[in-house]
Order: structure tokens, then C-alpha cells, then sequence
């Protein structure tokens, strides 16, 4: 079987990485073949051809109603002549539902992004998801509370194949345990409005974690306003930005870090989220959509309801650095969440599985 996954930009971050580790365990378990395609230079491309895999430029990102794209997908179609085609997120699932083709269509939702929107974009993010969701042959949800937001929109076609399909985690990929920087906070994510990286600066400057030092493994186009909001604040002594790095780069900063947080303002399944607890490091987190199928308030890391709650998670991360036994206890509970939750060869074999089931069901409507 060959599958054409799509991925629109390709930028690093845990979407690409959750996309780039199916892949190569498909071919592995299943004997699957991917081909990648996603924007050209993109590190999706680049980290696909590195590792073995077949990878083709495939620009989706002039714009969103961009009426070349559908030619452009479509010679790729004709060119690779996939079993079947994998879109992965909005941008890429918008161009596969407008694209003729003989071939069915997996959509998988890596979060929702309209639901956050002003109204007007709302609704026209809602109808464009009714759209892929409608033509796609299936759709796959990383977490079951981005399911519940589809029906509450009825963007749910509630058809057998549909359905929920955790981020996976290659757990023995990660780096071991090594020393931890006591006071050392880290945010791990682009740097961008929806991971909400400015209140990070916001918290640090809280009189909780007087003495604590922040680290932004990260790049974005909030950087420089996160260095402006740090000078205000009176941390810029206190707070490293890294910028965007290759994965075992932010990993490696990510391992020295005695807690990490994330206050964003929606996720699907956060794969930084799920390392983290992977590799021992307690987590101070908002609990949007999917990060309470992950994380057990009190049990295996800390939740705040109101991703505005400047002296909530400042006191949780101020909790954490001061009580390491408390820390120690969560972080082992944490790993145990993760290896139920968000097992890698979990998520490949439901993919493989889905993947023929479509394929099965395609060729017999054939006849």
C-alpha cells in the first residue's frame, strides 16, 4: 500500500514529528509506504529524506482558496499514484476535498483552530471544516474532545470510520534522564498566539518564582515581542530564548529543566506536552481540549482551567521547584500516563488498520 501523506507547511513541532514517526513506523510494522509531501525547503522535507523516506514538494500555503493548488495536488496524485491520501490539518484537508481524484481521502484534525476565532472567521472556519470533513472518507481526531467540538458543530458525519486516534510517542527515541537545573522552567513550542508564550514571561515574573529562570525552546513571530515583554516585566536577566531547533536539540534543553509549562489556549494532543512527562519533567499545563486525556490533575501533572491565570500556574511551577519529592512522585506517574495514553505503535497499527479498511471498502465499491 502506498499512502501520500500531506503536511501544508512542514515548520518544526510536534505535528510534524507525530506525522514523520508514522510514517516510518508503517513501513516498519505494517510494510506501508509513505510518501511526504509538504511545502518545499520545509523541515518536513527535509527530516523525511534524511530518514529514508520518499518526500515531494507540494507548495499549499499562498493561500487558503488558492485555485492553483487543486493542479498542483492533482499532478502529485497522478505522479505518485498513492492507494490512498492522508491529509493532515486544516490547510492541507481544505486542497485534498477540492482536488479530483479516484482515490480515498484520510483527514485527521491536529486541533481545531476556528473554535478560538473572532465570529465572522469562526463560522467561516467551521464551514470549511464541514466541507473536508463531508468529502473526506474518513476523519481522524487526535483527541476525544476535539470529536465532542465536531458534533456540537455538526461537523461529525458520525460515519463507522470516523474516529479518535491519540498522538503517538516513540518513548525508547527520547534522550535518558540526566542532571536537572534546579529553578529552571522550560516552554517547549513555537512561539506563536495560541501556545500563549507571553504569559510564560507573565508568570516568571510572578513573586512566586522570584530567583526561578525561564527557557523558550522555540522559534516564531512572537519573539520579539516576548524579549519586549520580558524587559517590561523586569526578567529579561531570567529568560533564554533558544529559537527553533532540530529535535534532539530542544529535547536536550528540555531535559535540564526541573518543570515544564504550557499555557496554551487550545491544543488537540500536545506531543511537547506528552515528552516532557515521557522524560521525568513535572508539567504545569492548560486544561484545553485534549491535555485532560493526557494529564491527571494532581496526580500526573498540574492543570489550570483559565490558560489566563497568571498566579495559579505561578504558584503550581513555584510548588513544583520547592517540594521535589512532590515533583518526583508526579513525574512517575507521569510517564505511566503516557505509555497508556499516547503509545507510538498504538496510534501506527490504527492507522494501518484504518487505512485498510478504506482501501477495502473503496475497491469494492468498485464492483
Amino acid at each position: 500500500m502506498r499512502v501520500l501523506q500531506i503536511v501544508a507547511d512542514g515548520r518544526p513541532g510536534g505535528g510534524t514529528s507525530v506525522v514523520l514517526d508514522l510514517c516510518l513506523r508503517l513501513h516498519a510494522r505494517h510494510d506501508i509506504e509513505s510518501i511526504v509531501a509538504s511545502a518545499p525547503d520545509s523541515h518536513a522535507l527535509a527530516t523525511a529524506s534524511a530518514a529514508g523516506l520518499t518526500a515531494r514538494p507540494l507548495d499549499l500555503w499562498r493561500s487558503r482558496l488558492d485555485r492553483s493548488a487543486p493542479v498542483r495536488l492533482r499532478r502529485l496524485i497522478d505522479e505518485v499514484r498513492p492507494d490512498l491520501v492522508h491529509a493532515h490539518g486544516g490547510r492541507a484537508g481544505l486542497a485534498v476535498a477540492r482536488t479530483p481524484r479516484s482515490v480515498p481521502f484520510v483527514y485527521t484534525v491536529h486541533g481545531y483552530h476556528f473554535a478560538t476565532k473572532p465570529w465572522p472567521q469562526r463560522l467561516a472556519g467551521a464551514l470549511a471544516e464541514r466541507v473536508i470533513g463531508r468529502r473526506a472518507t474518513a476523519i481522524v481526531w487526535v483527541c476525544a474532545a476535539d470529536r465532542n467540538l465536531a458534533r456540537r458543530w455538526r461537523l461529525d458525519p458520525g460515519r463507522p470510520e470516523d474516529g479518535v486516534i491519540h498522538n503517538g510517542l516513540d518513548l525508547a527515541a527520547l534522550p535518558g534522564a540526566g542532571p536537572t537545573e534546579p529553578g529552571l522552567i522550560a516552554f517547549l513550542g513555537r512561539l506563536v498566539p495560541q501556545k500563549n508564550p507571553l504569559l510564560a514571561v507573565d508568570i516568571l515574573a510572578h513573586p512566586a518564582l522570584q530567583g526561578a529562570r525561564l527557557v523558550m525552546i522555540g522559534g516564531g513571530p512572537l519573539e520579539d515581542a516576548v524579549h519586549a515583554r520580558a524587559r517590561a516585566r523586569g526578567v529579561a536577566e531570567r529568560v533564554r530564548i533558544t529559537g527553533a531547533l532540530p529535535r534532539e536539540q530542544a529535547l536536550a534543553e528540555l531535559r535540564r529543566a526541573a518543570a515544564l509549562v504550557l499555557p496554551s489556549l487550545w491544543e488537540g494532543l500536545p506531543l511537547a506536552l506528552a515528552e516532557a512527562m515521557a522524560m521525568g519533567v513535572p508539567v504545569v499545563a492548560s486544561a484545553v481540549r485534549g491535555v485532560p486525556e493526557l494529564v491527571e490533575q494532581g496526580v500526573s501533572g498540574l492543570l489550570r482551567t483559565d490558560p489566563h491565570d497568571v498566579p495559579g500556574f505561578a504558584e503550581d511551577l513555584g510548588r513544583l521547584l520547592a517540594d521535589p519529592p512532590f515533583a518526583a512522585a508526579m513525574a512517575q506517574q507521569a510517564r505511566l500516563a503516557v505509555a497508556r495514553v499516547a503509545r507510538l505503535d498504538g496510534m501506527v497499527d490504527a492507522h494501518a488498520q484504518l487505512y485498510r479498511h478504506v482501501c477495502n471498502r473503496a475497491t469494492a465499491s468498485v464492483f
